[in-house]
């Protein structure tokens, strides 16, 4: 049967309806379609080929799809009362969209629409008053994949795919924020997803790609929340007593700026750390360098400050196994250290600190924004999840202008190992395999090639990882020399970065400690 011509009617008043509502609520999202339809115009000539049982789309999306005649089939219905919060795959060509829309019950609080072609849905947002044909006060959120924007194609050629990684990501949060967070992050975890059959068939490898990275986003978010209500008691206990502190104390700020352009180093606790650790000695004072707790008791024992060092964790054992030695046996060279610490930890660790020390809150937390932003005219930042994210987001503040990643595992290495040697007493190095051992199995690209074994915690840090590379867009080089790959990075040897980045410069005048205790 030969191919009819179609094109999209007059219909530049439904657009305009819905891009004022879409503007709104994913301005991101709107400006690339902006743009699109600005170069491409409102026709969206396509053809259409007619069959018994449908038809055939082509020219919207990178390959042809069948529409399935007859009235769709979705996962929910008018009587669904399950959950508030529905995902579709596909939004097909018109009324697909429309059906699926007026299918919700009336209880529906948001439906996300996962369409990577941009094109078919400028065209849909052309055809349909999608808004209006929302329940009451449901939300309308669409994830699209653009494989590239007028900006980026002014990119050099090797830039642009980190630029199309980045543009996605970012609509990826913005749609999953507007359309996720603003019902509860725990609805996700029993949403009901219909798919688009024909577009399933074309694209379902897109599908895929996005439901697994939408998983792994809110499994984060909810790891981000705390292990149990215990964690957040107590928690918010800490915060409180550590307020005094909070209101009187250093802030962050005198330390944006004396440091800005010069290279930074993350030190984690990874098993690879064993391959680099000496080098940190060439640093001296013309890089920072930042040091996990885990880390500290080996390099002032080694005779290494880390410039700055930081404390995530709540437990009383963070003082007890990683600070207290130190404290006792080292107060003069812990006194030239920087003490960062989340405002959740135990007291105790920045209580009995010799040195400079300055606390700050979660920024992804919301009682930490209400509490210490909106009570106490605290500081709150980017934390994460772990103390590598904090260190990470501490160096972007500080305005580095490259950032080297070492001991950064978030894998096993040789024989099972979880951690670099002389860091725990046997007890915890124990406890810490059998932790790996229930929870490890999964593989991951290698950063040195192949696949590594990491675990569901460890595969939590590196997606957050990842997005603070994307988001805070500062140079990243992978120096680990080992563990599990991180995308966003460059992966280079530790001396090769020391060489080209750290040896030529001059060493800097005030230490970061200096530089707060004369504030």
């Amino acid at each position: 049967m030969p191919k009819e011509t179609r094109r999209a009617p007059e219909s530049l008043s439904v657009w305009r309806s819905n891009m004022t509502e879409l503007e709104r609520r994913q301005p991101l999202l709107a400006s690339v379609l902006k743009e699109y339809v600005d170069k491409n115009g409102h026709d969206f000539e396509h053809f259409e080929n007619t069959t018994p049982a449908g038809k055939w789309i082509e020219g919207l999306t990178d390959e042809p799809f069948f529409e399935r005649g007859g009235e769709p089939k979705f996962k929910w219905s008018r009587k669904s009362k399950k959950n508030p919060l529905f995902f579709l795959y596909g939004a097909g060509v018109p009324p697909f969209l429309f059906k699926a829309i007026r299918a919700l019950p009336d209880n529906a609080m948001s439906l996300v629409v996962i369409e990577p072609s941009v094109a078919l849905l400028a065209y849909v947002l052309h055809m349909t008053h999608v808004y209006q044909a929302m329940p009451p006060s449901a939300f309308l959120n669409f994830v699209a994949a653009p494989e590239t924007t007028e900006k980026i194609e002014s990119l050099p050629e090797e830039e642009r795919p980190l630029a199309v990684t980045r543009l996605q990501n970012d609509l990826r949060q913005e749609a999953f924020i507007a359309g996720i967070t603003t019902v509860g992050i725990f609805t996700a975890t029993q949403a009901e997803a219909s798919v688009h059959p024909g577009e399933e068939e074309t694209c379902g490898g897109v599908f895929k790609k996005i439901a697994h990275e939408m998983t792994e986003w809110i499994i984060i978010r909810l790891q981000m929340l705390g292990n149990s209500a215990e964690d957040t008691m107590l928690g918010l206990r800490q915060m409180a007593l550590m307020a005094p502190w909070m209101l009187y104390g250093s802030r962050t700020e005198p330390l944006i700026g004396p440091f800005r352009g010069r290279p930074f180093v993350v030190v984690s606790a990874g098993p690879s750390l064993e391959k680099n650790f000496e080098l940190l000695r060439e640093i001296g004072g013309k890089g920072v360098i930042m040091a996990a707790d885990a880390v500290l008791k080996r390099m002032i024992k080694s005779g290494i400050l880390p410039h700055i060092v930081c404390a995530l964790e709540r437990g009383g054992d963070t003082y007890e196994t990683l600070f207290a030695e130190a404290m006792d046996e080292y107060p003069d060279e812990c006194s030239r250290i920087l003490l960062v610490v989340c405002a959740v930890c135990t007291p105790k660790v920045f209580g009995r600190w010799p040195g400079p020390k300055i606390i700050v809150g979660k920024s992804e937390v919301p009682v930490d924004k209400w509490f210490i932003n909106g009570i106490l005219e605290g500081v709150t930042q980017p934390i994460g999840s772990s103390v590598a994210h904090m260190n990470y987001a501490i160096a972007a503040m500080m305005e580095a202008s490259e950032i080297a990643l070492i001991g950064q595992d978030l894998a096993l290495g040789e024989g099972g190992r979880t951690h670099a040697a002389g860091l725990f007493n046997a007890e915890w190095e124990a406890a810490l395999k059998n932790d790996a051992r229930r929870s490890g199995g999964y593989m991951v690209p290698g950063a040195l090639g192949g696949v590594v074994e990491t675990t569901d915690v460890w595969l939590s840090f590196l997606r957050v990882l990842e997005q603070y590379i994307v988001h805070l867009k500062t140079p990243t080089y992978d120096c680990t020399e080992g563990g599990a790959l991180i995308a966003g990075t460059s992966v280079t040897p530790f001396a090769g970065f020391i060489s080209e980045h750290v040896a030529p410069l001059e060493p800097f005048g005030k230490t970061p400690a200096e530089t707060v205790a004369a504030s």
